[in-house]
Parts: C-alpha cells; structure tokens; sequence
C-alpha cells in the first residue's frame, strides 16, 4: 500500500510537470511570434519547442519567417545550451548554439526588398536623430540581462538572393555553408570572430574571415577579408568575345575582397585574377573584326603575351537605398575596373578607337 501511494505520488508529479511544461512552451510560444512580429512586422512561425532542466538546455525546430507571405528565413533546427550560475548576476550564458540546414531567401524588385525591415534599425543610425524633448521622451524597455555567446555553428545553410530590374533579372546563391562565429554579446559586443566557407554553383569555393563589433546606439562595424576561387566566367568570356574579340579558353578566375559594413553602407576593394587566356578571334566575324581593331591597344599593354590578367575595382553602397541595382552596380564596378587596367598605356591607340570601344 505504502509503495502503491509513493507511486502514485511520483506519477502525479510526473503529470504536473508535463503539463506545466507543455503548457508553458505553448504560451512562451505564441508570446514569441505576436511580439516578433509587433516589433519587426515580419511574420514569424515556431514549429516545436522544448526544453530540458537537467541538461539546462533548449531546442526548436521548422521555425519560417516571412514578409507579405513571402519566405524569408526558414530552419529546421536549432539547439542552445546554457550556463545556470551567470543567471544570479543577471547574465545569460549560452555556451553554444547550433543552427542546421537554414535557408535564407532575398529578394528585390524595384523598391521593394522583403529584407528591409530586418535592416530598418540599422538604418536609423546612419543620419544623426534629433533630440527629444522632455515630454517626447518615453520610458524605453531595457533588457535586465547581459547576453554572452561563446559560439555559433550554422551547418550546411542555403542563400538565394533575386532581384529583378525591368526586363533583367539578377540570381546569385549559396549552395552550402558553414559558418562560425565566437564571442557574442549584448548589449555590446566587441571583436566577434566570423569564419565562413560557401560553394556555390559551377563549383566555386570561397572563404571569409571577419571581426564584427556592436554598440548599445545600434552602431554595426563590420570587417573582412573574402577569397573566391574557380569563379564561373561564363558571362566574363561572353563580354570579352562580344566587346574586345577575346576568346578566352578554359580560363578560371580568383576573387580576394576587403569588406567593410558600417550600419547598412558597405564598402569593398577587390582584386580579379584572370587565367588562361587565349588571344583568338573566336571564329566569328564581329570577333575577327574586333581583335584587329583593338589589337594595337593590346599590344601596346603587352596582355597578348599574358597568361593571366589582373585588374581591380571597388564597389560601394547602401542596402538600405530602395533604387540600388546590384545587377547595374556590380556589372559597372568590374566593367570599369578592367577597362581602367587596359587603358593604362596606349592612350594615344586608345582616343583613335574609343568610338569602337564600349562605355561604361
């Protein structure tokens, strides 16, 4: 009978806990969703939550995010863990979390973007805000705790960024990716450690290694150094063959970027390494014609008698601005830069065919 009761008592137990669990998540659940999206304006769903005490530990899974019904951000699971001792000196401890298999969707057409209110805090703080006054000014909600996050690991996440202008359209993707960052905080952060490596399509590798800083005014810097290799030169030997009567062969091409984001303005220096030319007329006609007309301009540069072409150039931007086109933006940046590295000798060759040549 005694064992019978001590049974009973730890099943009862058993109950309350699991439905108070339960009943817990499904309110911290929906609480979740209503506030991100008072606050973002974005619509956030939580697929299943849970939790464990004794490893003090959560996880959640199938979590989509979306603006005017159009995916954003979706994930099918992540795992924290944390530290229970900072609690008592209002700290949250998160020794790691670990994000699998996301999949982040941008997209752009004319002004719209579906990015631009996850980008919108940022925004503010690039023009200086006038002062309120006394009667304007409002209590502000301050988080009680200090948030440390020794590490991120995000596995095998996909990128597709769209964006269509007029009768173009842009596609760039992120195939897979890893990617790692250390020593987070809020609400300061200073010096956190971003590694990353991606594949993307035609099977071109890059890497990236950067340092991310972050204030309490919401003032982001951000910087790094990206290293792109076997890009696709596809759309590069059709531009060479149309423009200047260059077939190139089975060339590969590298990329090494310095980047640097301060809010939402970004600001990049980049190095092209082109490889395996080969100064032919392509077979067409147009071609033939052109590499007689711009043979005196590359022979003056001596880039006949290259393997491999280096040129440079920068981009700048704002991904706040509404009319940025990157399709414009990014063809105009490396078109200038190359066009720059030819014309540095032969100037006098160059003003007797630049009405042939190409303007950008």
């Amino acid at each position: 009978m005694q064992r019978n009761k001590i049974f009973i008592g730890i099943l009862a137990i058993f109950v309350v806990y699991f439905l108070a669990k339960h009943t817990t998540l499904f309110f911290v659940k929906n609480t979740i969703e209503k506030e991100f999206t008072k606050i973002t304006g974005l619509e956030l769903q939580l697929g299943r939550i849970s939790y464990s005490l004794l490893t003090f530990s959560g996880s959640a899974s199938h979590i989509v995010l979306k603006d005017n019904d159009r995916p954003l951000f979706s994930l099918q699971k992540a795992k924290l863990n944390l530290s229970l001792l900072p609690l008592l000196s209002q700290k949250i401890k998160i020794q790691s979390i670990t994000v699998k298999r996301p999949q982040v969707m941008l997209y752009k057409k004319g002004e719209y973007f579906n990015y631009a209110k996850l980008i919108a805090p940022m925004q503010e703080t690039s023009s200086p805000r006038p002062r309120k006054t006394a009667s304007q000014k409002k209590e502000a909600f301050v988080f009680p705790f200090k948030i440390e996050i020794n590490k991120i690991r995000v596995k095998d996440f996909m990128l597709s960024y769209v964006e269509k202008f007029k009768s173009e359209e842009f596609n760039y993707a992120i195939t897979q990716g890893n990617l790692t960052v250390t020593h987070l905080g809020y609400p300061h952060m200073e010096n956190a450690q971003v590694e990353l490596s991606m594949l993307f399509p035609q099977k071109t590798k890059a890497t990236f290694q950067g340092t991310a800083s972050f204030t309490a005014q919401k003032d982001l810097k951000f910087n790094g150094a990206l290293n792109m290799k076997n890009l696709d030169l596809s759309r590069f030997k059709i531009f060479m063959l149309e423009h200047y009567g260059i077939a190139l062969d089975s060339g590969s091409s590298t990329v090494t970027s310095e980047i640097s984001l301060r809010n939402t303005k970004f600001f990049t220096k980049n190095k092209v390494s082109v490889s395996n030319l080969d100064f032919t007329s392509g077979g067409s006609i147009g071609g033939t014609v052109l590499t007689q007309l711009t043979k005196p301009l590359l022979a003056a540069q001596k880039i006949t008698d290259q393997k491999t072409m280096n040129f440079e150039f920068t981009m700048n931007g704002d991904i706040a601005d509404k009319n940025l086109n990157y399709i414009d933006l990014m063809g105009n940046a490396v078109a200038s830069g190359f066009y720059k590295q030819i014309s540095n000798t032969g100037e006098d060759v160059l003003k007797q065919i630049e009405d042939l040549l190409p303007s950008f």
